[in-house]
């Protein structure tokens, strides 16, 4: 018996691939938020026809980790309960790692045996607490990786580095509206490193296209600060 604890908010319906192999003794348990995603159809049915037992748990109060807490204290649970379960922590957040390294430093002497946690990006991905996110990517176009993701980071200044923020809208999809571009930059980057990045592109403090364009250049650099203005001008009023 396996169980998935899914950081919806996260990974979105992708996190959510390999349902169709789990058998009738799993189970898995959805955590989601105003922030998460839609599910796609696909996924939906695939649910729908996958034999394990679903659980939902919305998160409606706390701030912005407040996901990842509720999601861990309910592994805490899960692990009191059982001890006999394979448990899976479904997420592209590294901060889990810190959870599963309690519990695997102090699992003996609280008297947990055989307790096999480990962090994932998806059902189906490999048993690796580093695994990367899979892409099916064949362009040649950069994709941010969970490592990119996880250094993107300035230790000095705690900004985003411009080269990854210019990957990263250069990944997404078409964007049409400022809510979009900011659910796109939380799944790919994580709620805090996506936010902070929406906040520094600026599309809804731009008084204009041209200040918006000079804005970019100043923070993201010439190059990468027109690439930018150029995938997301069409949100800016003229």
């Amino acid at each position: 018996m396996a169980v998935y604890l899914i950081d919806f908010e996260n990974v979105g319906s992708d996190g959510l691939c390999g349902t169709e192999n789990l058998t009738e003794s799993d189970a898995v348990y959805i955590f989601y938020s105003s922030n998460s995603g839609r599910i796609s159809m696909q996924m939906h049915q695939c649910i729908c026809n996958s034999k394990a037992n679903f659980t939902y748990f919305e998160i409606t109060t706390g701030g912005k980790n407040a996901l990842d807490f509720q999601l861990s204290s309910f592994l805490g649970y899960l692990i009191s309960k059982n001890q006999s379960e394979d448990l899976y922590i479904i997420s592209k957040d590294r901060g889990f790692q810190h959870v599963i390294g309690f519990w695997n430093d102090r699992a003996e002497e609280l008297g947990v045996k055989d307790l096999k946690l480990i962090r994932k990006v998806s059902i189906n991905a490999e048993d690796s607490p580093e695994e990367s996110t899979p892409s099916d990517n064949t362009s040649g176009t950069p994709v941010i990786t969970e490592e990119a993701a996880d250094i993107i980071l300035d230790e000095e200044n705690e900004t985003v580095s411009s080269d990854v923020v210019r990957s990263v809208i250069q990944n997404m999809e078409e964007v049409t509206s400022h809510t979009a571009l900011h659910k796109q930059l939380v799944f790919i980057l994580g709620h805090e490193q996506g936010s902070a990045v929406y906040h520094d592109i600026g599309t809804k403090t731009a008084l204009n296209r041209q200040d918006f364009h000079k804005k970019l250049v100043a923070k993201f650099g010439q190059a990468n600060g027109s690439f930018i203005y150029n995938k997301l001008k069409k949100l800016i009023a003229k």
